[in-house]
């Protein structure tokens, strides 16, 4: 009974597992070629890219720095100022201790 149990949980998730195990591998490679340029230089689409990517799969403090930087040099940017303070409330949130 277990076998066959296992059988069908095999079939009925493993292309979804596999298919995000793909996803992760390929978002990781991406992530880890733009931590590999120099930030400085790179412009504001990649910088949004490298932060949800940090966020993702780094970390929310990782991608804060990121989104403070684009803002740094376009602080009307109406994505990176929504996805900033997304990020610091839900920082506040566990801070705080409060469900979010």
């Amino acid at each position: 009974m277990v076998a066959g149990l296992d059988e069908e949980w095999r079939r009925e998730h493993l292309p979804a597992w596999r298919e995000r195990h793909e996803y992760v591998q390929r978002a990781s490679a991406r992530l880890r070629e733009l931590r590999g340029q120099d930030v400085t230089r790179l412009a504001v689409p990649k910088l949004l890219e490298l932060a949800a990517l940090e966020e993702e799969l780094g970390g929310s403090e990782q991608a804060i720095g990121v989104y403070k930087r684009v803002l740094n040099s376009a602080p009307e940017h109406v994505a990176a100022n929504y996805e900033l303070g997304r990020l610091l409330l839900r920082r506040f949130d566990e801070e705080q201790d409060l469900p979010i």
